[in-house]
């Protein structure tokens, strides 16, 4: 997703290349936990491109596992969406109408895709240094590519949001520039601070890590929905 200039100097730190994945899902009746809730209807906005290549879906059987941390609810109505700037395709800036829809509060860990690859639903990280480091297990998946990303989904009963659903449940209704508002603030983020080893580091800033940090560190940062995250730490894939 091409997000505002703000949005981007924090979003790929430490070389991170590799993403998250930040998941819609299950009905309302069953919205109890990470593994269990969909969509309450058919978002109006979708995918308005979509890879060539066709994403690898396993049908393997997705585990019963027990209550995960819980999804955010991100109610219908209009938003708005872009940034005047940003880059030329987040211009201009609109509005949009999505109907109601659930996102995961925390970006996917490690120690969660795991249990994809040991069902056999997909493959393993392209670097998998953190991945198989214990001490990362709850730190967000990296190195994950889009058709990972997918077939962690299809696996998990859920899919990737859609751009817009996720810029809403990034900034809520108001266009913020930050999911907590629109001033910088960087006890809120993982952002590249006084610990992170590239020249654009900000100095003024000690987020507590040099690179990723485990999810849901800063909860003052939360979006107007409560998901976390939805800034700094990772890059998050999108399903257009």
């Amino acid at each position: 997703m091409k997000e505002s200039v703000n949005w981007e100097k924090v979003g790929a730190i430490a070389g991170v290349i590799g993403v998250l994945i930040a998941l819609s899902a299950w009905l309302v009746p069953n919205a109890r936990d990470l593994l269990s809730a969909w969509l309450l209807q058919t978002p109006t906005v979708t995918p308005t491109s979509s890879p060539t290549q066709t994403p690898v879906i396993s049908t393997a059987t997705p585990p019963t596992l027990t209550p995960l941390p819980t999804m955010v609810y991100v109610p219908a109505g209009e938003f708005i969406m872009g940034s005047d700037e940003g880059d030329s395709d987040e211009q201009p800036v609109h509005t949009v109408y999505l109907d109601a829809f659930y996102i995961d509060k925390y970006e996917v860990t490690n120690a969660q895709y795991r249990r994809c690859v040991e069902a056999g639903a997909y493959s393993l990280p392209h670097s998998t240094d953190r991945y198989t480091d214990p001490n990362y297990a709850e730190y967000p998946v990296v190195y994950v590519d889009w058709y990972q990303a997918e077939a962690y989904c299809r696996w998990a009963g859920k899919r990737l949001p859609t751009e817009a659903e996720w810029e809403k449940a990034a900034r809520g209704t108001e266009g913020r520039i930050w999911p907590w508002g629109n001033a910088f603030d960087g006890s809120k983020v993982n952002s590249c601070d006084k610990n992170c080893p590239y020249d654009y580091n900000d100095a003024s800033v000690d987020d507590g890590y040099a690179d990723t940090a485990p999810v849901g560190s800063y909860p003052a940062g939360a979006s107007p929905c409560g998901a976390l995250d939805m800034a700094g730490n990772v890059w998050e894939w999108v399903a257009d």
